[in-house]
């Protein structure tokens, strides 16, 4: 199966204005920080990250790069994902 397809399919992608887009599970996935704590700052209507949540995501992104040897975000989404739905 496609990976775009599957991403899709299961929450992680969306495709908006014809543009395909990472969901906000996505985001939480990809920089290993807490969808909640996402979702918080989304909702709160900041503009920037605040200065520890922009740190942890980044340190979360670099860690999974690092762990699965890619920088490719659709390979290490489609890996997370993965690990989440077994």
């Amino acid at each position: 199966m496609d990976k775009r397809k599957w991403l899709c399919e299961h929450g992680y992608l969306k495709i908006a204005k014809g543009l395909e887009c990472i969901s906000t599970k996505g985001v939480a996935l990809v920089s290993d920080v807490d969808e909640e704590r996402l979702r918080k700052f989304f909702k709160s209507g900041e503009k920037t990250f605040p200065d520890n949540l922009a740190r942890d995501m980044k340190r979360g992104a670099q860690g999974l790069m690092a762990r699965l040897g890619s920088d490719d975000i659709i390979e290490i989404l489609y890996a997370m994902a993965q690990e989440v739905a077994a």
